[in-house]
């Protein structure tokens, strides 16, 4: 059976049969349970595989948020086709099924105590299968989906038409590709995305895509954008981030986001990223 992880509560990982663990937790031998111990006592979280699933143990009446952001970490690595919640309570243990880790997060969230949720490396990004285009929230984005297929991806003037009456313009950021460079040029940064003034949005055509307020935040964004430009195929993810504004506010974000990638008759490519403010989003 694969190997365990416990989660502590600044979010670091430790084998669950670790004998450093065990003599932290003044535990003299590991015979015992304790992964049941460090869960039911410390709040710490056991994620444990299971085939392609993976059970997640969690008290909730300790349960925090730094505990909770190295879980999901750990998940991401994993990419579990399902997880189970495990609760432990007074009255023993309870049983959730999530299909995926976006699902899960959002209801072990609930469970956590404190405010937003602090992330390790600033910006978490877990993919969702395209199947969830079909929900009403996505409905906008089904038009420009059923466009990218219908040319395989290959840019023409229907595309930015497509665009304008998707009522999304303000949500998109278009980075552009030159034919081979591996430079990330803006080509457009919508008013809507309030990670800068509307003003800086439109100063920001033609720069780096790097050059954001949050240079950290805008290494990571050029770093997934190329990935999925080199993928050649659409990404549906929701994204937690805590990043800095330009008006030098640090906030944290949850959004969804759809990745498109189109070729531009030129030769160069182009990423279009649509995103989509979640309701409990403070600004994407």
């Amino acid at each position: 059976m694969a190997p365990g992880l416990l989660i502590d509560g600044k979010g670091r990982a430790w084998p669950d049969d670790s004998w450093e663990l065990a003599r932290r937790l003044r535990r003299r031998t590991i015979a015992f349970d304790l992964a049941g111990m460090a869960v039911r006592e410390r709040g710490f979280i056991h994620v444990k595989p299971q085939g392609n699933s993976v059970r997640v143990a969690v008290n909730p009446r300790l349960l925090e948020r730094a505990t909770l952001g190295g879980a999901l970490y750990a998940l991401t690595d994993q990419r579990p086709s399902r997880i189970m919640l495990a609760l432990v309570g007074d009255h023993g243990w309870q049983y959730e099924m999530f299909p995926s880790l976006w699902e899960f997060a959002e209801r072990a969230e609930d469970l956590a105590a404190g405010g937003a949720m602090a992330l390790r490396a600033g910006s978490l990004a877990a993919e969702r299968n395209l199947r969830a285009i079909s929900l009403p929230v996505f409905a906008a984005l089904r038009p420009l989906v059923e466009l990218w297929h219908h040319t395989r991806g290959l840019s023409h003037e229907d595309v930015a038409t497509t665009l304008r009456h998707s009522g999304l313009v303000n949500r998109t950021v278009i980075a552009r590709q030159p034919a081979g460079a591996s430079r990330l040029i803006c080509d457009h940064f919508g008013s809507a995305i309030q990670m800068r003034r509307p003003c800086e949005a439109l100063l920001a055509v033609g720069q780096d895509l790097e050059a954001m307020p949050d240079r950290d935040y805008g290494s990571w964004v050029v770093e997934t954008y190329s990935a999925a430009l080199a993928r050649r195929r659409l990404r549906l993810e929701s994204v937690r981030a805590t990043l800095r504004t330009s008006a030098a506010a640090t906030v944290n974000v949850r959004y969804d986001r759809l990745l498109m990638p189109w070729r531009d008759p030129s030769g160069d490519m182009l990423l279009f990223c649509i995103s989509m403010r979640r309701a409990l989003s403070t600004v994407a």
